[in-house]
């Protein structure tokens, strides 16, 4: 895949996302606009994943959209400049 290709493929895939500073302190957060249930925290390089929104709901557990999933991991390696 060309330069421009890979460009143009991380644009395509950043509409689907909302990219904050992160609430934990240095780097970002990352999380799907049709999925707030999981997220992505980039910091220095490194990438972690989450659930989230398990806390106070009265269940020990979430479901992981796992398509979903590979989706965010795939745009936040495309965002450290590796294939995915």
């Amino acid at each position: 895949m060309s330069d421009i290709e890979k460009s143009l493929r991380l644009l395509a895939l950043a509409k689907r996302y909302i990219v904050e500073d992160s609430q934990f302190g240095e780097g970002y957060t990352i999380t799907p606009k049709n999925d707030n249930r999981i997220q992505a925290h980039c910091c220095d390089g490194d990438l972690e994943y989450f659930v989230t929104g398990v806390y106070n709901s009265g269940a020990n557990v979430a479901r992981i959209n796992i398509e979903e999933l590979d989706d965010l991991r795939e745009f936040c390696q495309s965002l450290l400049g590796g294939d995915a």
